[in-house]
């Protein structure tokens, strides 16, 4: 009886896991604003009807040039 039960903890143990063990994990990275200044709507989007004209502003950010993987932000 004490043997079934180890086996079935050992087996619940290992299915748990390769469940942990092969997923990968994406997530959304949030956008750094450093000119913050310059893109107003992203702080507050109430500044959209400040002014009685359309708006529509867009921002790119690439640091760490030439290196593989660095981070950019669009906005």
């Amino acid at each position: 009886m004490i043997n079934k039960y180890y086996l079935q903890i050992n087996f619940l143990f290992l299915i748990i896991l390769i469940v942990c063990s092969s997923n990968k994990s994406y997530s959304q990275q949030d956008p750094q604003y450093s000119q913050y200044m310059y893109n107003t709507m992203a702080v507050n989007s109430a500044y959209a009807g400040q002014r009685d004209a359309l708006s529509i502003i867009g921002l790119y950010r690439n640091q760490w040039v030439g290196i593989d993987g660095a981070p950019k932000t669009l906005s």
